[in-house]
Order: structure tokens, then C-alpha cells, then sequence
């Protein structure tokens, strides 16, 4: 029975990660861009990746504040995936995001699975999985600089998790610490995580009217660490103006941020709050016994986190109080969506205690009611953000266009023009500057980078030519392309190849079109290894799409055939794709399937239940006879 429970567990917690995953992935693929934009030229183009393979970034560097913050790990991440990829693709960097968030979730769900025990095995995964799919920090999905917030979330959790709830020296209470001094390095706020602890700590000895030697200890870590946090800030003077400029300014925010996901009702916070403030009079007025009890220790876990969470709301009414944007904007949202979850578990806890079976059916009912609330408002406010995002062919794909076109004439123009044309920077000179630098064009991503020459070196006169299309279909003017569409139309037929390919890179992002189904293909071959890639268009509808392909070997070419009098098939020269790149891509693609699939398993597993509890009710009746 317990190998059965562990593994429907497990069964549980991979279902979340899938569907987790697949949302994320999903919204990525159609909202997401591997182009740089915003303050990533800077944090990570300019003083990361230019000095790092100039071989002048020093260790001190990856200390070095961005704004108000330090963010090592978001760093050595990003440079790790950089130095094996070999390409700057945010669209690469939001996909491992999104496996951190993923696996973040995914752990924190099975932790308290683990301290809930057996009562709360379904309904766990469910509320967080509503938490950590439901797209509202679409920020945070969508700009591939922001793992530092996922990193902090993930490592103010686990600090909360090995330090407040496990014994001094244990290996969780090492790991915590660990946790304790990544988080506090991977954002401004992420020292918050150690007053969380020594709330907990404080509450405990309140409770117990004693302080043990490990508890003391642990404090004074704590200290420290806020100590240094503070003494090391970083102070921004062009953000002074944003900040709070006085107490009401920042209650009225401080309040807002709690009251997510009804932020227009800030006096809602205090009842959004009232089951964490419940839990702590419970934990201090209950005597607690050392190590505490699961019940005891489930109720510090919530209260740790939801400390944490009102702790992060009132450092953002501090630092961005006084900003014209109604707050919280997007990229807080995630830190306060925990918030609400651990609030609606205290609220369960406390349910459960109550006396008669009356109240906890009342409790119930009055829990559930504010659920499906929260649900709905969360939806609302996910619908509301994802809405402010436009597909990428909406804003980005002019933007990828602009930065290519630039790459491949240096024209200024492309970056200057009037009116202003999409660029992904507001500083179109530093934008230039940066493009031009032959460092940071080296590592562009394979949709601007500059393509790999194409020369023909056999070709069918009559059908392939350059510029072959079909007068309808829009070329860019620093496009080369090759194409079937001839003096002849839709009749011509024959064959192209082209002479071996200059690439040093695993994969080729191909650019293609076709205007009919069969007779027509594209290859890329290597002859000395006698193998050959197809490449396929998304659908032959006669529009540009993109395929990713394998390089089979050291000397590959294209070869293009037209057996058809029907159609036509046209090519742009190829770009230079990096491994973990084109594995993202191919990954991204198929969010929707990913997500089917957590669902599909969830569903069993929710028949699965239904069943066994249907059966286990059938053989009592048939005992009670």
C-alpha cells in the first residue's frame, strides 16, 4: 500500500511538471523571440558576453549589480548556456526557464504532498499546478533574462524549506543554507528569504518560551546574512523617483500587491491574508514540541512562505511605489500567485481543525467559494496580461526583420529611419554600436546572424534561378534566394545544387516555400558520408516558414528538385543554428502536446480515484449487508 501511495504521488507530481511545462512552452513558441530586446543588449550582450569572450570578464564581474540587484546565478547560467550552445537565443534561455519553473514547482508541490501526507495528495498538485501554469507572469515567461527571478523564488523556498523546518546540520539544513546565500545573490529582495526564517524562529521560541543553541545559531545567520544584503545594496539614484514617497503611497501598494489576484480591491488583502495570521496565533499559543509535529511543521511551511511573499510585497511598495505603472506589474506576479496558494492551504488547515463536523462542512463550503473567486480573478488577470503581448508575428517578426536587415547592409537606416522603425532597443546608435561589434555579431541568433553563402554550383537554367518566386510572395531586399518560379511560372522543372556550405555549427535554420504538395524537396547532403536531411515547410500554402535541420557532415550542401508543372519551391540561404537552439525549437513546437499529455495523465489519475473510492464505497455496502 505504501509503494502504491508513493507511486500515485509521483504519478501526480509528473503530471504538473508536464502540464507546468507544456503551457509555458506553448506560450513561448507563439509569443516568444530568440532576439535579445530591452536591458538584455546590456546585461547580458555588453557586460557579460562581449567581456567574457574578449577574456576579460573577471569573477568579481558576475557580482557586479544590475539596478538595485546581484544576480550571479542568472549569470553563470546564462554564460553556461552561451559557452555550449555557442549562440545568444533568448528564446533558448526562456525555455530553460521554464524547466526551472517546471522543476521548482514540481519539488515544492511534493514537498508539501509530503508534509500534508495522504489527505492532501490530490488536491496539492491541482491548486499548484492552477498557481504555476496559468500564464499572468507572462514578463517573466517571455524575456529570457528574467531566470533570475525563478532562481530567487526557487531558492527562498528551499531556504525556507531546509532551515525552518529541519534540524541543525542535518543535509536538507545545509542545503538550505546553501540556498539561502544562492538566493540572496540572485536578486535585490532575495536576502528576504533569512527574515523569513527568523520569523519562523521567533514564533517557535514564543511558542516554546525557549530558544535552543541551533536556533540561536541559525538566527545570527540570518542576521548576517540581512546585514550584509544591506550593507552591500546597491543604490540606483535614477529610480529614486519611482520609489514610495511616503507611508500612504506605500501602504496603498503594499496592500495592492497582497489583494492579487484583486488588486483593485486592496482592503481584500486582509482577508486574502487572514489564514496565515490564523496559523501564526494557532503555532504561538499552542505549545510546540521539538522536532514539531507534520501537522505543526506543514503549518510552518505556510506561514514561512506567506511571510516571505508579504515580505516581497512590501520591498516592492518601497522600491516601486511611487511608479506611474499600476503595480504589481507582471514580473511580481509569480512571488504573490505563492502567496495566495499558501493562503488557501492555511485555510484548509484550519478547516480541518475545527470541532464539530457541521463547521468544517460550513468551512468547506465558505473555502471552495473562495477558491473558485481567486480562480476566476487569476484567469481574468492571466487573460488581461497575455493580451498585452502580441503573437510574434504581430511586434517581433517586424523587429527579427529590422535586425536583419541591418546585419546583412550596415544601413543605418534600417535602425534610424522616420518614423522610427522596430528595433529591440530604445537607443538605436547603441543598438548599432553593439551590432557592429564583431563579438556580439558572432554569437547573434540564427534568425538575424548573418547567412551562409550559398553558391550554385549546378542548376536547371529554365527553373532555378535567383529570385525564383512568385511575384506575390514578399522578399526582404537583403534576402538572397533561389527559387523554381522562372520566365516559365509554375512549369518550369529541374534541379539545383549548391557547392559545399562554410559552417562550423550543428544545425541550419532554413527559410523555404512551396506552392504545391508533391514533386518538390529540399537537402541539405553531404556526399563524402552519402547522407542527406530533408527539409519540410510548416505547410505548402505558398508562405515562408522555417525548418531546422541536421548537418550531416563536414561538407554539406543544398540541393532543391522540381519535378512538378504544378508548383514551386524557394529557398533564403541558410543561417547557422546552435545545438541546445535548435533542440529548444523543436521542443517549443510541441507545448501543446506536452500539455495534452500532463492533462491526458491527470484525467487518469482523477478516474483512477474516482473508481478505486467508488469501489471501496461498493464493498461496504455489500459488508454492511
Amino acid at each position: 500500500m505504501v509503494t502504491q501511495h508513493r507511486r500515485g504521488s509521483w504519478v501526480r507530481l509528473i503530471a504538473l511538471f508536464l502540464i507546468v511545462l507544456g503551457v509555458r512552452f506553448w506560450i513561448i513558441s507563439a509569443y516568444g523571440s530568440p532576439l535579445a530586446i530591452l536591458d538584455q543588449w546590456d546585461s547580458e550582450g555588453a557586460t557579460l558576453f562581449r567581456p567574457w569572450l574578449n577574456g576579460t570578464l573577471s569573477a568579481a564581474d558576475l557580482f557586479r549589480p544590475h539596478n538595485e540587484h546581484r544576480i550571479a546565478p542568472s549569470r553563470v547560467l546564462a554564460l553556461a548556456l552561451l559557452v555550449v550552445n555557442r549562440q545568444w537565443d533568448s528564446q533558448l534561455e526562456m525555455a530553460v526557464n521554464a524547466l526551472i519553473f517546471g522543476t521548482g514547482t514540481t519539488l515544492l508541490a511534493g514537498a508539501w504532498m509530503r508534509l500534508w501526507g495522504r489527505s492532501g495528495q490530490s488536491l496539492i498538485p491541482l491548486a499548484v499546478g492552477f498557481w504555476a501554469a496559468l500564464p499572468y507572469g507572462q514578463e517573466n515567461i517571455l524575456w529570457g533574462m528574467q531566470s533570475a527571478f525563478y532562481l530567487m523564488l526557487f531558492f527562498s523556498l528551499l531556504a525556507i524549506w531546509g532551515l525552518g523546518l529541519h534540524r541543525v546540520n542535518s543535509g536538507w539544513w545545509w542545503l538550505g543554507l546553501a540556498s539561502l546565500a544562492l538566493a540572496s545573490l540572485s536578486l535585490g529582495s532575495g536576502f528576504l528569504a533569512a527574515l523569513a526564517v527568523l520569523g519562523l524562529l521567533v514564533m517557535r521560541a514564543l511558542s516554546r518560551k525557549t530558544i535552543d543553541r541551533g536556533s540561536a545559531g541559525l538566527a545570527i545567520i540570518c542576521v548576517l546574512v540581512v546585514g550584509l544584503s544591506l550593507y552591500f545594496r546597491n543604490a540606483v539614484p535614477y529610480h529614486e523617483s519611482i520609489k514610495a514617497s511616503d507611508f500612504r503611497g506605500w501602504l496603498h501598494v503594499f496592500a495592492r500587491c497582497l489583494a492579487w489576484p484583486l488588486s483593485d480591491a486592496p482592503f481584500l488583502s486582509l482577508l486574502i491574508y487572514a489564514p496565515t495570521m490564523g496559523l501564526v496565533a494557532q503555532q504561538i499559543r499552542i505549545r510546540q514540541t521539538s522536532p514539531p509535529t507534520a501537522q505543526a511543521a506543514a503549518a510552518e511551511f505556510l506561514i514561512g512562505i506567506a511571510g516571505w511573499v508579504v515580505l516581497q510585497a512590501a520591498a516592492i511598495a518601497y522600491t516601486r511605489g511611487g511608479s506611474a505603472v499600476d503595480m504589481p506589474v507582471s514580473r511580481y506576479m509569480d512571488m504573490l500567485g505563492i502567496g495566495v496558494v499558501a493562503n488557501l492551504f492555511a485555510a484548509l488547515l484550519l478547516v480541518q481543525q475545527l470541532r464539530t463536523q457541521g463547521r468544517r462542512r460550513v468551512g468547506m463550503g465558505v473555502l471552495a467559494v473562495a477558491c473558485l473567486a481567486l480562480l476566476v480573478a487569476t484567469a481574468g488577470v492571466s487573460w488581461q496580461q497575455l493580451g498585452t503581448r502580441m503573437p510574434r508575428a504581430g511586434l517581433l517578426f517586424p523587429i527579427e526583420e529590422t535586425v536583419r536587415a541591418y546585419v546583412a547592409t550596415g544601413d543605418r537606416r534600417y535602425l534610424e529611419g522616420e518614423p522610427q522603425p522596430p528595433i529591440p532597443y530604445p537607443d538605436a546608435q547603441h543598438l548599432g554600436s553593439l551590432l557592429d561589434d564583431p563579438t556580439i555579431r558572432a554569437i547573434l541568433p540564427a534568425i538575424v546572424r548573418t547567412p551562409v553563402a550559398v553558391r550554385v554550383s549546378a542548376a536547371t537554367a529554365e527553373a532555378f534561378v535567383r529570385g525564383g518566386l512568385p511575384p506575390d510572395l514578399p522578399v526582404p531586399p537583403a534576402e538572397v534566394t533561389w527559387g523554381s518560379f522562372s520566365a516559365l511560372g509554375n512549369a518550369a522543372k529541374g534541379s539545383l545544387q549548391t557547392e559545399p556550405l562554410t559552417t562550423d555549427f550543428p544545425y541550419l535554420r532554413v527559410e523555404m516555400a512551396a506552392g504545391f504538395e508533391k514533386g518538390l524537396s529540399l537537402h541539405v547532403l553531404d556526399e563524402q558520408r552519402g547522407r542527406r536531411n530533408r527539409i519540410r515547410p510548416a505547410k505548402p500554402d505558398g508562405r515562408w516558414s522555417a525548418d531546422v535541420v541536421k548537418v550531416p557532415g563536414p561538407t554539406p550542401m543544398l540541393t532543391a528538385e522540381d519535378k512538378t508543372s504544378n508548383g514551386w519551391i524557394a529557398f533564403r540561404e541558410p543561417r547557422e543554428l546552435g545545438r541546445l537552439s535548435a533542440w529548444s525549437e523543436r521542443l517549443l513546437k510541441v507545448g501543446p502536446m506536452i500539455t495534452v499529455a500532463g492533462l491526458t495523465l491527470g484525467c487518469v489519475i482523477a478516474l483512477a480515484h474516482l473508481l478505486a473510492a467508488a469501489g471501496k464505497a461498493l464493498r461496504r455496502r455489500l459488508a454492511a449487508r
